[in-house]
């Protein structure tokens, strides 16, 4: 109770801001379905228009595709709204931000991992994106106030930075993992921090928790204070969730978020799909075109930051793909619903005439196998062959059938125009804890010449 208290005194005195947007996300989610439709237009419509008056870049673009705010008078009019792309920021980042923005009040955030090509937007400090994690935990009946475990990038390492993230988040006990040094040792540390503070939830990148939960089935250490893991930054394979769930013995709930948004989407406890933050954020599944796909048809991610008007984010296409499942008015809760992600446009295996296999359907390619295959990585060299590499979780004739049943199926969906080589391995490598699963470099090329 006293951590409890604590934590809605800071906010409530320190972060008041952060108080009432909570407040506001809670009030927003008993909201039926058609009124949370109704408000989200509403933001939606007042952000384009305020785009169209005070953003050079949207003006001059809604002008060229024939478009103009005054057209959005239903939510049936959204489709006219033209499709933002990554290369119209990088080329035209300052005509982006609005004239009446105030810079400091804005925060860089820089990506482009998947593409090698660095992207940058600005997100408004004044929006507090932490109180839709406060929600989502709520849903598994944890809170932001008991006692946390973290593998991040970004840890404190220095006493002094120690010392102020205890008394920042006191009573409250937290754990931390560098998903950058990984080792036996710090492994053993985490996860004996994790029973000795008595951790009620884990939140980190899906490929680092991933060698959490082997350390921890590879040493049959019982785990019994977590209630949940929350895994974030790449695809949650079915081979990774059933590590996690039988390493931690709780719900294990997928988040998908992005550094141009945050936190989009997560999955509630016992749905099989993820469930949109409409408060913040608007989905749009479009094809090639930009134009929307029909429900259940596999299309491009675009999103609307609903609250961020100093540097605009229409209808942006992201660079992932899945389905629209359910809009407002259908389902349940009144959230959009959409599948799990589990690729992206740089995650294409293409042949030599063309043609693509998507990367939503190859990353499941062993979702059936999980008893004999610990992790694996597809890579397409510009010649287009493929390395399939596998981490075994035996020997013997079983796992030898399995993995060329695997590749047998895989030559029949390249048609046998190329070649696919086995490589069988212990470990595969990552990127600061987030693991790739399909690495293209063909589809990177054909990225690059847009």
């Amino acid at each position: 109770m006293m951590k409890r208290s604590v934590f809605i005194w800071k906010n409530t005195f320190c972060r008041p801001q952060s108080h009432k947007a909570y407040q506001d996300c809670v009030r927003f989610e008993a909201l039926e379905g058609s009124e949370k439709q109704k408000m989200s237009f509403e933001k939606r419509r007042a952000l384009v228009e305020y785009a169209y008056a005070h953003c050079p870049f949207y003006r001059e673009y809604y002008d060229i595709k024939g478009f103009h705010p005054s057209e959005l008078r239903t939510e049936t009019d959204w489709g006219k709204v033209p499709v933002l792309e990554k290369w119209m920021i990088r080329k035209h980042s300052e005509k982006m931000f609005s004239n009446e923005a105030d810079r400091k009040r804005l925060s860089p955030s820089k990506t482009g991992g998947s593409t090698g090509k660095p992207l940058v937007v600005y997100k408004s400090k004044d929006v507090h994106f932490e109180v839709l994690a406060w929600r989502a935990l709520g849903w598994y009946g944890v809170a932001p106030w008991m006692n946390e475990a973290i593998v991040h990038r970004r840890v404190p390492v220095k006493f002094v930075e120690k010392l102020i993230n205890q008394a920042m988040w006191w009573p409250t006990k937290r754990a931390y993992l560098s998903a950058t040094k990984i080792t036996d040792e710090e492994l053993s540390r985490f996860i004996n921090e994790i029973n000795s503070k008595k951790i009620r939830w884990v939140v980190g990148y899906c490929g680092s928790l991933e060698y959490v939960a082997d350390y921890i089935l590879k040493h049959k250490i019982d785990i019994s204070t977590v209630k949940l893991v929350w895994s974030t930054s790449s695809p949650l394979t079915k081979i990774v969730r059933e590590k996690l769930e039988k390493a931690f013995g709780c719900s294990v709930m997928d988040q998908y978020g992005c550094c141009e948004m945050g936190n989009i989407a997560a999955q509630k406890i016992k749905e099989n799909h993820l469930t949109v933050n409409n408060d913040y954020v608007w989905v749009d599944i479009v094809d090639a075109d930009g134009k929307s796909v029909k429900k259940q048809e596999l299309g491009d991610v675009c999103i609307t930051d609903l609250n961020t008007f100093d540097f605009p984010l229409i209808k942006y296409r992201l660079g992932d793909r899945t389905r629209l499942l359910e809009n407002c008015m259908e389902s349940a809760d009144g959230f959009q619903k959409i599948a799990f992600v589990q690729g992206r446009t740089s995650d294409m295996i293409y042949l030599p005439n063309g043609d693509v296999l998507d990367g939503s359907f190859l990353t499941t390619i062993c979702d059936n196998y999980s008893a004999y295959i610990s992790c694996y990585q597809i890579y397409q060299s510009p010649d287009y062959n493929i390395t399939f590499k596998v981490v075994p979780k035996g020997v013997g004739q079983s796992y030898i059938d399995i993995i060329n049943k695997i590749v047998k199926d895989f030559q029949s969906l390249v048609k046998n125009v190329i070649e696919i080589k086995i490589i069988v391995t212990d470990s595969i490598d990552d990127f600061a804890g987030k693991r790739k699963f399909i690495i293209s470099d063909v589809a990177l090329s054909k990225l690059h010449k847009k």
